[in-house]
């Protein structure tokens, strides 16, 4: 194994004893997870403390945006959809922590209403709580570069500043845990080093603890403490740490020269080519 990496299998104990000061934010046992007759996930202990960032990575196909459904709450959603383990968010059951409003998502399709501004889209978890359009969504607005913008409507803006918009909807209860299911994918690199960089300002303002699916190896190592590989049976391959602090300065070709080794060991265990440098 790499010098700048470690590998093991997380499980709620090891969380608990590697720092008491701080909680366990995502606890997870998943013996199985089936769609039928046909198992997608098995065999899984993860834990995530509060204020890590942890990816998900993995071959496709391998359950990675099914397991941050499952983390969140959103499966199963039948009996067709079998689950034999447990899920645990902050200690409480994913559908009871949902109601405290401080659990938000990001998805690929940033999910904006198209008949609301982009002011009043961040608001919609405000209005949803009851809280009503506060001063968060100003703040937030100006810390994502979108103030000029705020009434514009999605059909007005481009990929990025959608996806941005959807950053500060996921930002505006400041959530104590926001899921992000490959949220930056089709964005050009220009608009990805500009949305990092608002993702570490914004987890750092508000301690927000982060769960990321994303297929980009440099996405993985340059936003995580931790990246969990997934095998294309479900279950957790290897765990490779990632060292540094945040927020972390974003430059072109500074993840691939800090972490070449991490790099060519994700390269290796996904069965992909070598990291190019262009991140």
């Amino acid at each position: 194994m790499d010098g700048d990496s470690a590998v093991g299998k997380p499980s709620l104990a090891d969380a608990a004893t590697r720092n008491e000061n701080r909680r366990v934010a995502v606890g997870a046992v998943i013996r199985s997870f089936a769609f039928g007759a046909r198992p997608v996930i098995r065999n899984l202990h993860l834990s995530v403390e509060e204020g890590e960032s942890v990816a998900l990575l993995g071959p496709s196909g391998c359950g990675k945006s099914t397991l941050i459904k499952l983390l969140a709450g959103l499966l199963p959603r039948n009996a067709r959809e079998a689950l034999d383990g447990e899920v645990v968010l902050f200690n409480v059951p994913p559908s009871a922590y949902r109601a405290t409003g401080k659990l938000a998502a990001m998805f690929q399709d940033p999910t904006l209403l198209p008949h609301l501004s982009v002011e009043e889209n961040i608001g919609i978890p405000l209005e949803f709580l009851g809280r009503g359009v506060s001063e968060e969504v100003s703040a937030l607005l100006r810390l994502v570069g979108l103030e000029e913008f705020r009434h514009y409507l999605p059909r007005d803006l481009s990929g990025g500043m959608r996806t941005r918009t959807a950053l500060a909807r996921g930002f505006v209860s400041r959530p104590d845990l926001l899921f992000m299911d490959e949220p930056f994918t089709g964005l050009d690199l220009g608009w990805k080093e500009s949305l990092y960089g608002s993702l570490q300002e914004l987890r750092n303002r508000y301690g927000t603890t982060v769960v990321m699916v994303t297929h980009d190896l440099e996405e993985a190592v340059y936003n995580s403490n931790r990246i969990l590989v997934l095998a294309a049976d479900g279950t957790l391959m290897d765990e490779v740490r990632i060292p540094g602090t945040f927020p972390r300065e974003y430059r072109f070709g500074e993840t691939v020269v800090r972490h070449t080794a991490i790099l060519g060991r994700l390269a290796e265990l996904l069965g992909s080519p070598p990291a190019t440098g262009l991140v």
